[in-house]
Order: structure tokens, then sequence, then C-alpha cells
């Protein structure tokens, strides 16, 4: 296909200009035109690198910005593929920004494990995550063990997984005896046992950030989820009565999703439904959650709804969920 070009004034650089007429033909179901400039933009960009990037090695700014567009032109060409309904191609191209995105965020240890597990590579996180622990100091190793906590509860090995969250345990009480009037603190402990299922510990540290911030919108959201999981169904719905208050009306708007979580932990399907539809119609909407639940609640007559929703998006890579992309690997 031909391709006029950009030209020497624009005010992009030559690959993203291309991938933007990639954008345009793709929001018109040209699937095929929007496919090859897709290529050829990633070809372009290819050309400006002036050297290999490899994931071991200090990356500037710029090469970060291009292995994240090299990661966005792979999963655009995978989203064409897969509203062509050419899955096996969507599959591949998928996986292929995956692994563009683990160059790029290598240096974040967190984002970077999340990517392995996606890939189904758990072994290859661990292996990534020892490396790391075998060059860093006492003090900068503890917030690492609450991640390989997580990569040995994907392989199953709990006395491995006991043993890094005792040590992250060490490392939040640590951080909360330094940083004591910070009610963040107290948040990132809450959010840790929750994590590991001790939700009464959980419940006692949460009182605390309140405590520091009375007045802060997610640390409510927190306690509504762990008195849910602690299947205390009346005080999670009083805490979530609670941020209808005139004073947090602002926020009530915008944090639909953790307030649908907390309904879904507590069976009020009903409830988690009309929190994830609120969701929907905000721009950047995240429609999986809704999928997600459908499936759960086998209200397949429902997502069909949604898929029909999504095809109308006016932006191609928002007609494709994250929970199409997660049944399509599986």
């Amino acid at each position: 296909m031909c391709v006029v070009p950009p030209t020497k004034t624009s005010v992009f650089c030559p690959w993203k200009e291309i991938m933007f007429q990639g954008r345009q033909q793709a929001n018109k179901q040209n699937y095929n035109q929007a496919i090859a400039l897709f290529a050829q933009s990633a070809q372009l960009m290819k050309e400006s690198r002036s050297h290999s990037v490899f994931a071991s090695q200090h990356l500037s700014q710029e090469e970060k910005e291009l292995l994240l567009g090299q990661e966005r032109l792979l999963y655009y060409q995978a989203v064409c593929f897969y509203l062509k309904k050419d899955t096996s191609q969507a599959r591949a191209y998928f996986n292929a920004s995956l692994q563009a995105r683990l160059q790029a965020v290598y240096q974040n240890v967190a984002e970077c494990v999340e990517v392995f597990l996606r890939l189904k590579q758990p072994l290859r996180a661990l292996t990534y995550i020892n490396e790391l622990l075998a060059n860093k100091t006492e003090a900068t190793r503890f917030p690492l063990y609450r991640i390989r906590a997580k990569i040995y509860r994907n392989l199953g090995l709990a006395e491995n997984q006991k043993r890094d969250e005792a040590q992250a345990l060490v490392y939040y009480q640590r951080r909360i005896k330094r940083f004591a009037l910070e009610a963040s603190s107290y948040e990132e402990l809450s959010s840790f046992l929750i994590e590991i299922g001790k939700y009464e510990e959980a419940l006692q540290i949460n009182a605390k950030a309140i405590a520091l911030e009375p007045n802060f919108y997610i640390y409510y959201l927190t306690r509504a989820k762990i008195y849910a999981l602690l299947k205390n169904k009346d005080a999670a719905f009083k805490t979530l009565a609670l941020l209808a208050k005139e004073s947090f009306s602002m926020e009530n708007q915008f944090f639909a999703l953790e307030r649908g979580e907390v309904y879904e932990i507590l069976k009020d399907y009903d409830a988690a439904e009309a929190c994830y539809l609120q969701e929907t119609e905000r721009p950047g909407n995240r429609r999986d959650y809704l999928v997600s639940l459908y499936v759960q609640t086998g209200r397949t007559d429902k997502i069909h709804g949604v898929n029909q929703q999504l095809a109308q998006e006016k932006e191609f890579d928002d007609r494709v969920s994250e929970q199409m992309w997660r049944s399509l690997l599986n």
C-alpha cells in the first residue's frame, strides 16, 4: 500500500505521524490498511534507534519512549487482527506487545513481574527477582519480598510464599516506625495484610490511617473491602453509605470500580453492576470489570450487549476489553 510520507514541517516525528494515520484507518474499520501503516511506523521507529537496546542496560527516556511506542504499535496490530477475527495473529501480536513492554519497564520491578506472569512465565519472573535480590543491600531488599511472594503464590510454593510475606511485613512495620504520622504508611500495610488474608489485622491498621486522615475517601473504601472480606455485610454497607456524604461527593464519582469490587465481594451483583455501568460512562472506561462480572454470574446475554457497545466505540482500541484478551490467552 502506498502511504504519503510525513512532511518535514510535521510537529510529530515520522513514526508517530504514520501511527496516527494507522489509528485513523482503524477507527474507520479499515483494518488491513491500519495494520500496514502500523508495520511501516514500526520500521521507521526501528531505523530511528541508533543501537540495540537490551533489557539489562539502563535506558534513557528516549529509549523508553521508543520501546513503549513499539509496544503500542504491536498492541494496535493485535487489536486490528482481533477485530478482523484472526485470533491466531491477534494472540501472537499481543504477546509480542507484552515482550516489548517488558524491556521498557525492566527497571520497574512490580510491573516487570506482572508482565512475566501475564506471559505465563513465573519461573522467568522468579529468576529476575532473585537476581535483583542478590545485588541489593538489606535495606533495599525488603520491598522485593512482597513481589517474590506473589510469584511463589503463582507457583503454588506455600512455604516460600509465607517466608517472603514475613520479610515483607518487617519492611512495612519499619516504614510505619519511620513515618508514624503519614496515613499512607498505614494504608500500604493494610493493603498488604489484605493481600495475605490477615483481614482483622488489616482493619486495625486501616483505623489508624483513617484517624490520621479522616476525610480521605480511599481509606473508607479499604475499610469497606475488609468488612466485605470478613463477611460483615452490615458494616461494609454502613461504610459504603458513609461515602455518600456530601464531603465525599466529588470522589464518589471517580471510584465506581472500587465500590463495585466491594459489592461484588458481598455478592450484591446488582449494585456491583450499577457501579461498573457508571464507570463505562466515563472516558477511558473499563468494561472488563463488567464483562468479568457477567462471566462470573453466567449472564452471557449481557456480555453480548457489552460487546455490541464495544463495537460502536469511536476509538478502535476501546473495542476490545481486558477480559477478552484474558480469554484469548487462556
